[in-house]
């Protein structure tokens, strides 16, 4: 059986195919049909649009929890596919845009736009794909990380491969299978820029509406309070995501002070420097109950504690939010946007730390939430005593978290909000509600234990939650690198206070701490009936504070006078 094989041979008209069979004749074959000047045509066009409405669609509905897009599979599903589809695409652009430079003879696109096409969708692509590592690469767990790469490299190698076997012929008839060949760079094209079209559309509604900002309370001057003052706590009293930086954070510890914008600043500023005098700002995001009284280690530099441990007669007022770093509040929040019925799931995830030791992973809601918040609670009696002994003379208030979460129902406008709401069902929206209240609850039984004061910000936030139909006080899903921080460490480069109070909550906070001082110019008897007494909470379970013989924390249920 005769055996043929192709060679090559130029002519002035091109390049002509011959065929020799075994014996070493040769003989014409037919002259290959005159190349195309564009071969990206319309119906190449219409598979990019087709494809890239698909993608849009795909991952749209996925962020949406729209049916049957919901639970966690189908999002690891979705998030596998985008990876893959788009490091295919940057493969096979890469590699295409490589043989247009290098190898003309071999190139199937010769119009301008053809070219301006392909250059343009890889720098499009490539963008994308280096911002989604990046934030990868700062956020997750090294096994999320290894999964990612190695997928990316499976889609980079695949597109690649097929870019230059096949979807730059340079060995076959240049108009042989098309649709095989352009169609499915170009399906394969499309999909991958609806992804990157529906994940900036819902990055942009969020930058939007986080820019959409109400206009926070006005801060009352204090009249009741004479001295210094000492602000500790969390992130919540640093003023993560909000700008300037204090000096202080010249370390790269990542503390995150704010010195205009923390509502400790704004209550100095509302005092007129005449009244309050500042002593020490130290609130440092990140920061946990145990913190304040020893200090922690971060990306290898010691953190101080907040408090020196001598006592400071002095200090007339002291400020702290604190705890929410203990009960993982953000990894709830991430585990709840991505598990359906989280409440009942158990928690935390493999790879996340567990939080208090002796506390076991369980069920969210019934075992290790309840488990995890009397720990801290038993922390917190620890720490409220120290600060009740190393400031004798101050009023000491510890301030609630505002709910994360509102109570209202889901809409589809702002598509953030509407993702962020609709990937939180309501019952787990409300659980996640009811915990919050048992876990102020517990921290203002504590603050009374020790001697120390409480108030509640549920009512002054009500409607201003992230996504509330009042305007946020507290940001919901924040995509905005820190551009504040002059080092650019960008330790969550897409998290620029994602889930705390934004500039017009910390006024709130402030106006919250003023109103709370005036109203009560001495600490407030908190016992429904008789004088204040010795109170021991239990440590085994929740108990409502009327259960005590308490009244209401201030600014649970009702303005506080000069905040309504």
């Amino acid at each position: 059986m005769a055996r043929y094989g192709w060679i090559r041979s130029r002519e002035q008209s091109g390049q002509i195919l011959t065929a020799s069979d075994a014996s070493g004749n040769i003989s014409p074959s037919p002259s290959p049909k005159p190349r195309r000047e564009q071969e990206w045509d319309r119906r190449d066009i219409l598979y990019v649009l087709l494809a890239m409405t698909a993608g849009f669609f795909f991952v749209y509905c996925a962020a949406l929890a729209l049916p049957p897009f919901t639970g966690e599979r189908v999002l690891w599903f979705v998030a596998v596919v985008v990876v893959l589809l788009l490091n295919g695409s940057l493969g096979a652009l890469a590699v295409g845009g490589y043989i247009e430079l290098a190898h003309k003879e071999w190139s199937r696109l010769h119009g301008v736009l053809d070219l301006s096409f392909v250059y343009g969708a890889l720098a499009l692509v490539a963008t994308a794909d280096v911002a989604f590592s990046w934030w990868l690469f700062s956020t997750s767990q090294s096994g999320a990380r290894w999964v990612y790469l190695g997928l990316a490299a499976v889609g980079v190698i695949t597109g690649g491969w097929h870019s230059w076997w096949r979807l730059w012929p340079h060995r076959e008839d240049p108009d042989e299978q098309r649709w095989t060949l352009f169609g499915l760079l170009s399906a394969l094209l499309g999909f991958g820029l609806g992804a990157i079209l529906a994940i900036a559309g819902l990055a942009g509604a969020a930058y939007w509406h986080n820019g959409q900002q109400e206009t926070g309370r006005l801060v009352p001057l204090m009249t009741s309070i004479q001295g210094t003052y000492v602000a500790l706590g969390d992130s919540y009293s640093a003023g993560e995501g909000l700008g300037p930086p204090c000096a202080a954070d010249t370390d790269r510890t990542g503390c995150h002070r704010s010195i205009k914008q923390a509502y400790a600043e704004l209550l100095l500023d509302s005092s007129r420097h005449q009244i309050l005098t500042p002593a020490e700002f130290t609130a440092c995001s990140g920061a946990v109950v145990a913190d304040i009284l020893k200090g922690t280690i971060r990306r290898g530099i010691h953190v101080a504690p907040q408090v020196d441990g001598k006592v400071h007669r002095d200090v007339h007022l002291v400020t702290l939010t604190i705890g929410g770093n203990n009960v993982l509040f953000s990894k709830i929040v991430t585990f709840c946007f991505e598990k359906a019925n989280c409440l009942n799931a158990t928690f935390p995830p493999s790879g996340v730390s567990s939080g208090p030791e002796k506390v076991k992973p369980g069920p969210l809601a019934r075992s290790w939430a309840p488990a995890t918040a009397l720990a801290v609670g038993r922390d917190d009696t620890a720490l409220f005593r120290s600060l009740r002994r190393d400031y004798p003379n101050a009023r000491i208030v510890v301030v609630g978290y505002p709910y994360l979460f509102p109570a209202g129902s889901a809409g589809m406008w702002p598509p953030d909000c509407a993702s962020i709401m609709r990937r939180f069902g309501q019952p787990e929206r409300q659980g996640i509600r009811l915990l919050q209240d048992e876990f102020n609850n517990l921290t203002y039984e504590e603050a009374v234990a020790a001697g120390i004061e409480f108030v509640s910000p549920n009512a002054i936030w009500g409607g201003h939650e992230p996504c509330g139909d009042a305007g946020q006080f507290t940001n919901s899903i924040k995509p905005l690198l820190s551009f504040d921080d002059p080092f650019l460490t960008f330790q969550t480069p897409l998290d620029g206070g994602t889930f705390h109070p934004n500039d017009a909550g910390q006024q709130t906070l402030a106006a919250l701490v003023s109103c709370y001082l005036n109203a009560y110019p001495s600490a407030p008897d908190p016992f429904v009936s008789g004088p204040p007494r010795p109170l021991a909470v239990p440590d085994t379970a929740f108990v409502r504070p009327v259960d005590l013989g308490l009244r209401e924390a201030p600014g649970m249920f009702g303005p506080l006078q000069g905040c309504s």
